[in-house]
């Protein structure tokens, strides 16, 4: 049909009523509307509506009234609701069937992959006689922002990972503004889809500089109760204030730095105690 823009909205004239819901026509051009995309409107003939078109689970084209997470030409926020190693990440937009988002464009590496109920922005392309989806990336999100809105240095503000490495996160806010944040401002693994609380830090250019760690305090804390779990299970540890970052990294993900500000809070409250390198559980 090539008249109709598959994936995005289309005005329709109402042709007729069938047994499964009205026969729309766009320049010459039929596709059904089943009852059950209607939204419980009832249409009459002539009137002209302006309905989403997709592929059903058949192949076939059809409409539906319903408004759609994201299109061809408007990108939007849509949610995980499967992921098949095989094939990529299922979204729902919001209409009657899930668009595929193709691990060809995903990272080869699964730790980074999308879980279920996770939000990407996305925006829809056909592909044949399918309608596929694609995550946003950065020069994507610019696109719509170039000029970021401004924060406040310690200003809050949160987003939806669309980029995560070792090295740095890319993420992108409801109201798709960029956000770049560095190695030393996050710990641990992230994935792409995740929602993370984040603390401006800065400006730079046309991004959005975010730490996603938490207050000095509450990161001791965090590191603190880590290594207090470790020595519940083994009663000692073959660490100390001296260990160097090798040693600490092959028992905890933190660093040196951190592990010696944790191990000092213990000490100072007395949960802990150093004997020939290593460290125990006071009694």
């Amino acid at each position: 049909m090539a008249n109709i823009n598959i994936g995005d909205k289309n005005l329709f004239i109402v042709l007729r009523e069938s047994d499964l819901g009205y026969m729309l026509s766009h320049k010459g051009e039929e596709v059904l509307l089943h009852f059950n995309q209607c939204k419980d409107t009832v249409l009459r003939m002539n009137e002209t509506v302006e309905a989403f078109v997709q592929y059903d689970s058949n192949g076939r084209l059809a409409a539906t009234l319903e408004e759609p997470a994201a299109t061809i030409s408007k990108a939007g926020f849509a949610t995980v609701v499967e992921v098949n190693p095989k094939l990529g990440v299922f979204m729902n937009i919001n209409t009657f069937k899930d668009v595929l988002i193709s691990k060809d464009d995903l990272p080869k590496d699964l730790k980074y992959w999308p879980e279920v109920g996770d939000r990407l922005p996305i925006r829809l392309k056909r592909w044949k006689d399918k309608l596929n989806a694609i995550s946003l990336k950065k020069q994507d999100i610019l696109s719509f922002h170039p000029f970021p809105k401004r924060y406040n240095v310690g200003e809050k503000l949160s987003g939806f990972v669309v980029y995560a490495s070792e090295n740095c996160l890319n993420l992108c806010t409801l109201s798709f503004d960029y956000i770049y944040v560095s190695k030393n401002q996050f710990r641990g693994n992230h994935h792409i889809g995740e929602y993370l609380d984040l603390t401006c830090i800065g400006m730079h250019d046309d991004e959005i500089c975010c730490s996603a760690n938490k207050a000095s305090h509450e990161m001791i804390m965090d590191d603190a109760n880590e290594i207090l779990k470790y020595l519940d299970k083994h009663k000692s540890l073959p660490l100390d204030s001296k260990s160097s970052s090798e040693d600490v990294s092959m028992y905890f993900k933190m660093s040196r730095k951190a592990f010696k500000n944790a191990l000092g809070d213990l000490y100072k409250n007395h949960k802990i105690y150093f004997e020939d390198g290593k460290t125990y559980l006071t009694k």
